[in-house]
């Protein structure tokens, strides 16, 4: 709409006319696609060598692997319900390498949280990695992207880093 007002005002003013023809304009769903494009990396994520398992219930799509004292579960979730706002605000937050811990935004009536932290021993593992975000719909319902590992030792940070480089 602003470019067709821009030509326009372009062939009415005698300004130089300006080429329109070649004006890449964004879909207004980007932020929809880049998040499926997204779920779509996490679902075909893969470890050699592992045995993985897919659950599933009516909120969430969760990618598990189990070792003897360690876990991974990646979170992969979209609504086609969920305003294109709301998705692009939660991809800002996820990417914001700045926002650790906690941290939270409304837009309307969904709430964004991204939950971004590594904690030690005192969660019974030696290696806890939080990084992913969830948004929560009017009705109640999540939808969320990212993982959470549990590890026995930080031998698997090579695994967290690798996530981490699609989801920064």
């Amino acid at each position: 709409m602003w470019f067709n007002i821009l030509k326009v005002l372009g062939t009415k003013t005698g300004f130089a006319q300006l080429d329109f023809d070649n004006v890449v304009i964004e879909d207004e769903d980007d932020c929809k696609k880049r998040w499926q494009q997204l779920c779509q990396e996490l679902k075909e994520f893969t470890i050699p060598n592992t045995e993985t398992k897919t659950e599933h219930d009516e909120m969430h799509y969760v990618y598990f692997i189990n070792w003897e004292d360690s876990s991974l579960w990646l979170h992969y979730d979209y609504d086609s319900e969920i305003p294109e706002e709301v998705y692009c605000k939660a991809l800002e937050m996820l990417f914001d390498t700045s926002l650790t811990n906690i941290n939270e935004e409304e837009i309307g009536n969904y709430s964004i949280n991204k939950i971004s932290w590594v904690k030690g021993i005192e969660t019974g593992f030696a290696y806890v990695f939080n990084h992913y975000i969830e948004i929560k719909t009017p009705s109640s319902k999540y939808c969320d992207l990212g993982f959470t590992l549990h590890a026995e030792d930080k031998s698997l940070k090579p695994i967290a880093r690798k996530l981490l480089e699609i989801l920064t």
